[in-house]
């Protein structure tokens, strides 16, 4: 076994570890720790962070970037982990069915692997870039819509996003020539989708990446293009992922 299957395998012991930590906390989760903004924390941020954290310690000394962490370092020249131990917190707070836990495998600013584990249907989405990716065990690929007047496309507004009138003229000129919008308010999952080809593109400016590390690689290993770009604000992206035909 290679090293980069090992590192995947690793990916989904940690995220299982954190899903069997979840199901068995499901309700005492759910405490709403801090409300600030248009974010929320939960003591499911924190608590699942700390579980996968110590795992992730125990079988591999690569650096890990984390939402949770104080300390947000993305390593230049080295495998980086990057983990949102609860992507879609409010979601799960609202009782909203699309939540899931998400881990990426970088070296410096180029993703490698991602697993996504989608806490409510029981589905763990995984691909190594360069092979190929996977919802559970079957393998999965982005679709084969080529006009945009057809094509779904998932984006979202981050907590940071400016509501400008400027902001929301351009957002309307960019999606109007598809035929559904979706924001589902999981930009890893939103990726997820992208990849199994149920929609055809996501892009969002302004994501932290710890949101999109994971799906970002996922995409790509399902035939898939992304384009990101550091977005405005520290450990942000500018995502555009896409089934190669927009």
């Amino acid at each position: 076994m290679n090293d980069i299957s090992n590192y995947l395998d690793i990916a989904i012991d940690v995220v299982r570890a954190g899903s069997s930590e979840f199901n068995q906390n499901i309700l005492k989760y759910k405490k709403l720790e801090e409300n600030f903004g248009k974010e929320v924390k939960l003591i499911a941020d924190r608590e699942l962070n700390s579980v996968m954290l110590q795992k992730l310690k125990k079988l591999s000394s690569f650096n890990i970037l984390s939402e949770e962490n104080d300390e947000k370092v993305l390593n230049q020249n080295d495998y980086n982990w990057i983990l949102d131990p609860l992507h879609g917190s409010f979601n799960y707070l609202r009782g909203i069915p699309l939540y899931c836990i998400s881990l990426g495998l970088w070296m410096g600013n180029e993703p490698i692997l991602g697993v996504i584990y989608d806490l409510t249907e029981d589905y763990i989405y995984h691909g190594i870039i360069g092979e190929n990716a996977y919802k559970n065990k079957i393998r999965i690929s982005v679709s084969s819509v080529n006009i945009s007047s057809d094509a779904v496309l998932c984006t979202g507004f981050p907590v940071n996003y400016s509501y400008s009138k400027d902001n929301i003229i351009n957002f309307v000129n960019n999606v109007q020539n598809y035929k559904k919008i979706r924001l589902f308010g999981s930009a890893a999952m939103s990726l997820s989708f992208v990849a199994c080809g149920r929609v055809d593109a996501y892009i969002e400016d302004d994501i932290m990446i710890w949101d999109v590390a994971a799906g970002i690689a996922i995409v790509k290993a399902a035939g898939g293009q992304v384009d990101f770009t550091n977005g405005r604000l520290n450990n942000s992206l500018i995502v555009r992922a896409t089934n190669n035909f927009f």
